[in-house]
C-alpha cells in the first residue's frame, strides 16, 4: 500500500531529529574529552614550589625538606628540591610545565669508609653490583677514584633515555650515591 505525503514527512522530521541528536552527543562527547584532557594536564603541572615540594615528598615519603629552588635550564622553568631522610641527601629535579621527574639522586651522609687498608673490590664485582641496581643497563665506563680519602668506584650507566650514575666504596661495595638523569628533554 503506497505511503501518503503525511506520512512521509513524519518521517523525514522523526530522521532530522535522529540525526540532529546524533550530532549534539557527538560534539558534547568531544567538547568533554578537550576539557577533561586539559584538566589532566593541569593536574600534573607544577604551578609553585610549593606543589614541587608535595611530588618530591611523595616519591621520598617522610623526608625532611632542606631547600625548593626553580631554576630555567633551556629556557625551561624546573623546580629542584633537595631532602634528607636516613642519612641519606636526595635531590629531585621536576619541569614545571608538566611535572615531570627529570633528575634523582640521593648521596649517603658521612659515608662509613670502612677498613682502607682492605683490598680493593673488582671492576667486575662492581659491575655486577651496578647491572643489579639498574637492570638491563649498558655500563659506559667504571672508574677507580678518590673522594675525602676514600677509594671509591664511579660507574656510569645508560638505559633508554635516562643515564645513570653510581658510586660504590671500593673496599665494602656499598652504594654511597645514585643518580639518574633524563637526556634530551627539553
Amino acid at each position: 500500500m503506497p505511503r501518503n505525503d503525511n506520512s512521509k514527512r513524519k518521517d523525514d522530521e522523526i530522521m532530522k531529529k535522529l540525526v540532529k541528536n546524533v550530532i549534539i552527543c557527538s560534539f558534547l562527547i568531544f567538547a568533554f574529552s578537550i576539557v577533561n584532557c586539559f584538566s589532566v594536564a593541569e593536574a600534573k603541572r607544577l604551578q609553585s614550589p610549593e606543589q614541587a615540594q608535595e611530588a618530591a615528598l611523595a616519591k621520598v615519603p617522610s623526608a625532611k625538606v632542606i631547600d625548593v629552588d626553580s631554576d630555567t635550564e633551556d629556557g625551561v622553568l624546573v623546580y629542584e628540591v633537595e631532602l634528607r631522610k636516613s642519612g641519606k641527601e636526595y635531590k629531585l629535579e621536576y619541569r614545571a610545565s608538566d611535572g615531570k621527574l627529570l633528575k634523582y639522586e640521593w648521596e649517603v651522609l658521612n659515608p662509613a669508609f670502612g677498613n682502607q687498608n682492605k683490598k680493593n673490590l673488582s671492576k667486575k664485582e662492581i659491575k655486577k653490583k651496578a647491572l643489579k641496581q639498574v637492570k638491563s643497563a649498558s655500563v659506559i665506563s667504571i672508574v677507580l677514584d678518590h673522594d675525602d680519602g676514600m677509594a671509591q668506584y664511579e660507574v656510569k650507566m645508560r638505559k633508554g633515555n635516562k643515564k645513570y650514575e653510581l658510586v660504590y666504596n671500593s673496599k665494602t661495595g656499598k652504594l654511597l650515591e645514585y643518580q639518574w638523569e633524563i637526556v634530551t628533554v627539553y
